[in-house]
């Protein structure tokens, strides 16, 4: 029986490179752990009459300090940087649920219906900035009530 010898642990690529420069799959995570989030927002009347939602989130990310974590090739600019984070779906989800979390903590116990966003990128001295403009039109809060006469636990 032929027993495989331990691998030599490597460290994972910030960005890939397939038919341009894309984050890897770790990396939207590993570059969220490097961030700061900055929130505001209220409850406002909307155009159709409805309560709504309105805020900004702004989330900061430190990319050097990330890339030195994460690279194992050269530096990349901050011009590829910025191509391969707008690229990730992944690390949009990423931003936008953490924009949905945030309104949906100022607006508790209100629910929110369907989320409409605007992500900003920029980069700048090594720093993603990412604003977020968020509006959610408000639905009516769960009491719990519907959940119990269908049977649901």
């Amino acid at each position: 029986m032929e027993v495989a010898t331990p691998k030599k642990s490597v460290k994972v690529p910030l960005a890939q490179t397939l038919s341009g420069t894309s984050l890897s799959s770790f990396a939207d995570g590993a570059l969220l752990a490097h961030s700061t989030m900055l929130s505001e927002g209220t409850i406002v009347d909307g155009d159709g009459g409805e309560r709504v939602y309105a805020g900004s989130t702004m989330i900061s990310v430190r990319l050097r300090g990330a890339e030195e974590e994460l690279l194992d090739t050269g530096p990349l600019s901050d011009e590829q940087l910025m191509g391969a984070v707008r690229r990730s779906i992944g690390f949009r989800v990423r931003l936008l649920r953490m924009a949905r979390a945030e309104a949906e903590r100022r607006c508790a116990p209100l629910l929110l219906r369907e989320m409409r966003t605007e992500p900003v990128f920029r980069v700048e001295g090594g720093m993603l900035f990412v604003d977020i403009d968020v509006e959610c039109p408000l639905a009516a809060p769960w009491n719990g009530e519907d959940d119990a006469r269908r049977g649901t636990p």
